[in-house]
């Protein structure tokens, strides 16, 4: 029997990024909801539902910081900001995992 190595290739691909990291909360709301963020709107829906941006109406900013089971190498940090214009929302996020 023969394998395609672009088979195994992703094969491989994919059990590799499947332990990338905690998702990224969408601050104390997305929290408080488990990480069930996908239906949020405003700001915080920049990580899980970029359509959500387009609620806004002002320029809005938010920050996030948490450490996960108290150690320090499990950092999550967070910036996240939009810009709504009359032709779409601009966002940026920017997210720092570690220590």
């Amino acid at each position: 029997m023969r394998f395609n190595p672009l088979f195994i290739f992703l094969l491989i691909h994919n059990f590799a990024f499947t332990q990338n990291g905690l998702p990224t909360s969408a601050g104390a709301k997305g929290v408080g909801l488990n990480d069930a963020t996908i239906a949020l709107q405003g700001i915080y829906s920049s990580w899980s539902n970029p359509a959500g941006l387009a609620q806004l109406e002002e320029l809005s900013f938010a920050l996030s910081a948490q450490q996960r089971f108290a150690l320090a190498n499990l950092n999550d940090l967070s910036i996240v900001s939009a810009l709504p214009t009359r032709f779409g929302t601009i966002g940026l996020a920017i997210q720092y995992f570690g220590f």
